[in-house]
């Protein structure tokens, strides 16, 4: 299982900045969505963030720092939640890219052993927009 995600992983690395952020939009996203951070879903996150390289105009940790609050805003409103993924994935635009980045987000929302509606609501938007 480690291995498939080193995989996409490394496919990270013909992301953009903007889609680098959109996906850890998405993955933040599907983190905070049962309200609980499992350490296994917290090591996911670091360890993409350092197989990857980090151009943005903020640092990563001013980034995580202002895209949480967000993100946790955006978790009290379903609609908030459709228009916030939409918006990710107009960022991503590529529909292959769309695809790792829904592996790496179903991956997420199973690190902690209990997919929850939330999460399963989130992958569902995602996987509606390859259809």
């Amino acid at each position: 299982m480690r291995q498939v995600f080193i995989a996409q992983i490394n496919n990270l690395q013909n992301f953009s900045q903007i889609q680098k952020e959109a996906c850890i939009d998405l993955l933040l996203l599907v983190m905070y969505a049962d309200g609980v951070i499992d350490p296994n879903e917290a090591d996911m996150i670091d360890r993409l963030l350092l197989d990857s390289t980090w151009s943005g105009k903020d640092g990563i940790e001013d980034y995580l720092s202002d895209i949480k609050g967000t993100i946790i805003e955006t978790l009290k409103d379903t609609h908030a939640v459709e228009k916030f993924v939409e918006q990710a994935k107009l960022r991503i635009g590529d529909a292959q890219k769309i695809h790792d980045i829904y592996t790496l987000c179903a991956k997420m929302a199973s690190a902690d052993q209990n997919i929850d509606p939330k999460e399963l609501e989130i992958l569902k938007l995602l996987m509606d927009s390859l259809a």
